[in-house]
């Protein structure tokens, strides 16, 4: 039996059990999402015997790779899968927070004259959660917030989508704050040749990339629907094809110009954050958390740069190392930069010969 060369460590509802995996476990997985994606989790057990019991759902778990934390979170239901041509598998997921929980039950309320932070403090409440809102977002007001049949889970991701923020729980506690904020976590290193495996990545995703965005709002002194346009800054529309203006329009009508303003704003960091996309696989780098920046060194102009990591994805296997994946957006510090037109040798036209009717020679048309 092939023998693990990374150390881990699997706990569950504060007990060690790691011995007792030692002989099943084959690969271990833990991802850490920004945006409005759970945490989760996925250890992969050899069950080809049947002798495995089979675990229930609810319990804490958490797994440690090389010493250090990379998960922590509730087990879903197991999952036992197999084919003609290869073993019995169990698989034993989690998230980051219960989803037998109240998170997902409906709620029905509205909120007067508040903030955002009171309107969703509320939504918690109800819930059963805590919630910490970042200062960039606790003092939006506005005179009228409602929850029409949406659960506290659902409220959290439309208000992250709306204000290019990420909503996560963790365990009770939910947090909503901005996409792309200084957050002071370790910055990556990715260099090659070096620490990367593999790589792919697009510096520069047109199918993402505005020239400005637009919004609609309700003016009600002028008793009309007002569109409000905001070009984004010349230095962040650097491809020469968008020589006409592209812009993303909000579709939806909003209720005045505050809220306008606050969608554009929004607009304006999701653009900026679109402009990349693409993966990196690294050696095992228990540091590597989502939001983070990471450098990427000695593969081309273009590519090198900063990147902001969406997704961190540790794996591990049996037999095997570990390595960790990264899902970038937001190309900064040279990454995306088109690289300077080469000079044009000139090149003498051939003379002509023939009398141009095609005898010996090219036709007036042709010339």
């Amino acid at each position: 039996m092939n023998q693990w060369t990374v150390d881990w460590k699997v706990i569950l509802n504060g007990d060690d059990i790691s011995q007792d995996l030692r002989p099943y476990l084959m690969n271990i997985s833990a991802t850490d999402k920004a945006g409005i994606s759970s945490d989760s989790c996925s250890l992969s057990l050899d069950d080809r015997a049947g002798q495995i019991k089979l675990p229930s759902a609810g319990h804490r778990l958490s797994v440690l790779l090389e010493g250090k934390k990379v998960f922590e979170g509730i087990t879903d239901q197991p999952v036992s899968s197999s084919n003609r041509s290869g073993g019995q598998k169990l698989s034993i997921k989690a998230k980051g927070f219960d989803e037998r929980s109240p998170v997902k039950q409906p709620l029905f309320f509205h909120k007067d004259d508040a903030t955002l932070e009171e309107f969703l403090q509320g939504a918690a409440k109800k819930a059963g959660f805590n919630i910490k809102v970042a200062p960039a977002f606790k003092e939006i007001f506005r005179d009228y917030w409602s929850a029409n049949g949406e659960s506290f889970h659902s409220i959290g991701q439309r208000y992250a989508k709306e204000l290019n923020g990420a909503f996560k729980i963790r365990d009770k506690t939910a947090v909503l704050l901005p996409l792309g904020a200084d957050n002071g976590l370790p910055v990556l290193k990715c260099i090659y040749p070096g620490n990367i495996i593999t790589w792919r990545l697009k510096p520069r995703d047109l199918r993402r990339a505005f020239t400005g965005s637009s919004v609609r709002y309700v003016d009600r002194e002028k008793g009309k629907v007002v569109e409000v346009k905001r070009p984004y800054k010349e230095e962040e529309i650097e491809d020469p094809a968008f020589s006409d203006p592209v812009l993303n329009a909000i579709r939806s009508t909003v209720k005045d110009e505050d809220q306008a303003k606050e969608l554009l704003k929004a607009r304006e960091g999701q653009s900026k954050r679109e402009k990349a996309s693409g993966s990196i696989t690294i050696n095992f780098e228990p540091q590597a958390q989502a939001e983070a920046l990471c450098t990427v060194e000695g593969i081309k102009q273009g590519i090198d740069g900063k990147y902001r990591v969406e997704s961190r994805t540790h794996k591990a296997a049996r037999g095997g190392g570990a390595t960790t994946t990264l899902s970038v957006k937001e190309p900064q510090d040279g990454a995306g930069k088109r690289e300077g037109a080469k000079p044009k040798t000139p090149t003498k036209k051939p003379a002509l010969t023939g009398d141009g009717l095609n005898r010996n020679g090219r036709t007036g048309t042709q010339q």
